[in-house]
């Protein structure tokens, strides 16, 4: 992930306020899904949420990846400015403020959920399964 180097020092540094729900999932379960949905000929015009198993807060993720990882990650609030400055050698300018405004919009959200689990979701798997998984062995 973008933030492997600060969580191989032990921080999850992410774009949500610590109280802010997310159903967080991966990249591959998100590439997963979206390879399903064009093999059933998906053709654009409906509208998919691809969602994690939990809703959750940063200080829950942290301790999910601390669980699947054995080591102590701690959550820290990444100003979504910031964020975006992050982003945009990698995403460019307009991606980096579309990812950006993402999270600015789930931080004003009323409820505070970037993504809820609900009916006619798709979901991923569980984060601290990901982390075992996938984060792990790449943290060595």
């Amino acid at each position: 992930p973008w933030a492997i180097g600060a969580i191989a020092r032990g921080t999850l540094p992410y774009p949500l306020k610590e109280e802010t729900k997310v159903a967080w999932t991966s990249v591959g379960d998100l590439a997963t899904a979206t390879a399903d949905l064009v093999e059933k000929g998906f053709s654009g015009g409906e509208r998919w949420t691809v969602t994690g198993a939990e809703d959750l807060t940063g200080a829950e993720l942290a301790t999910r990846l601390s669980v699947g990882t054995g080591r102590e990650i701690a959550y820290r609030y990444f100003p979504e400015d910031d964020f975006e400055a992050s982003l945009a050698p990698l995403y460019g300018p307009h991606g980096a403020k579309a990812l950006a405004d993402h999270y600015r919009d789930a931080n004003r959200a009323p409820t505070g959920n970037l993504m809820t689990l609900g009916e006619g979701t798709i979901r991923g798997g569980l984060a601290a399964e990901w982390a075992a998984a996938r984060l792990r062995p790449a943290l060595g």
